[in-house]
């Protein structure tokens, strides 16, 4: 079998942006750091479909891997695995839907090349996602170790703006590293010079299933005992940490209206009110759907990357492999149609 690697999917994504005319479908732009530079084509393997959805007037479709078709359901139905909705394509688990869908991304050779022996043994839902998703490299090559990028990012909250940057991933318990204890340093660029650095931001959440609170941050008064229960309708927090994710009290994750832009530096020093974007720049949390790199119209075709999906099914039980091969009738708003392979894996 030719190398196939995976790609954990909590790191990421924009769902729509913007940039020359050209409208990135699945939080392709600026992501390119976590699997390398994808290849685009407007032309895909030579594999020949065996699923299609249409919207034919409708907003959302469901789409069913073990029988193979379009079905009607209800949203908190098990029954469908991919749900339809203009360029975005989400699985049924998460935040997205109420049952045990998910899955990961992945590059390899060749479709044909992932096979069983692909599936992972833990699969990521659509969840929430923010300007910070691309803030860690993760090995996999013995242990799962999470490690900063070291990239710069601006959080503007008001009429204040702040750089932030993830110092570290790991505290210490008892002499030994614990994952999901941070370490961060911000500055207010008003004052850039003036860097605070915040310790043991405890984002255990109760385990890697992350079942437990987040950890609530304030850029005024620093780390928050706030529950997320208390968090969803508090406008206190600015930065949310779970596990490996962090978040921004905006949009679907919360009521304020914190934003961010991720500038493509690690010189975090260097970085002044000068390397403040325009306002336009700065993204609320959205979204952010496993299927999420799936392909980029640039107002006349679209292009796809070489990303491949593996998916478990909304009532868990099985694994399907997915690959997006060819739409119809492309525009800013969405498609007609959309002509898909799908193989079960087990």
């Amino acid at each position: 079998m030719k190398k196939a690697f995976f790609i954990l999917t909590s790191a990421l994504f924009f769902l729509v942006s913007c940039d020359s005319g050209t409208v990135n479908k699945g939080g392709i732009d600026g992501n390119e750091e976590m699997m390398g530079d994808p290849v685009y084509s407007t032309e895909r393997d030579d594999l020949e479909a065996n699923g299609e959805i249409s919207f034919d007037g409708k907003e959302t479709v469901y789409f069913s891997f073990n029988e193979g078709k379009v079905i009607e359901c209800e949203q908190n139905s098990k029954e469908w695995d991919l749900k339809f909705e203009n360029w975005f394509i989400f699985t049924n688990g998460g935040i997205s839907g109420k049952n045990a869908g998910g899955g990961v991304y992945m590059k390899a050779d060749h479709y044909d090349e992932i096979s069983a022996v692909n599936v992972p043994g833990m699969v990521f839902t659509d969840n929430l996602g923010s300007v910070f998703d691309n803030w860690y490299d993760a090995d996999m090559t013995d242990t799962f170790t999470i490690s900063t990028k070291g990239f710069v990012y601006l959080v503007k909250k008001g009429e204040k703006t702040y750089k932030v940057s993830v110092v570290s991933y790991y505290g210490e318990a008892q002499g030994s590293p614990v994952s999901a204890v941070y370490t961060i340093k911000f500055a207010d660029l008003d004052t850039p010079e003036k860097v605070q650095t915040v310790e043991n931001i405890n984002a255990t959440a109760g385990g890697t299933e992350a079942k437990g609170d987040g950890a609530y941050f304030s850029f005024e008064n620093g780390i928050l005992d706030l529950t997320d229960k208390a968090a969803g309708d508090s406008t206190e927090w600015d930065m949310k940490f779970k596990r490996f994710n962090i978040n921004l009290n905006s949009g679907v994750s919360g009521k304020g209206e914190v934003k961010g832009v991720k500038l493509s530096r690690t010189d975090f020093d260097a970085v002044t009110s000068a390397d403040i974007p325009d306002e336009s720049a700065f993204e609320e949390d959205r979204i952010r759907p496993v299927i999420d790199r799936w392909g980029v119209f640039d107002g006349e075709t679209v292009e796809y990357p070489d990303f491949y999906y593996i998916i478990r099914t909304g009532n868990g039980r099985n694994w399907f492999k997915f690959y997006p091969l060819e739409v119809t009738n492309p525009s800013e708003n969405g498609y007609s149609s959309l002509k898909f392979r799908f193989d079960k894996l087990k």
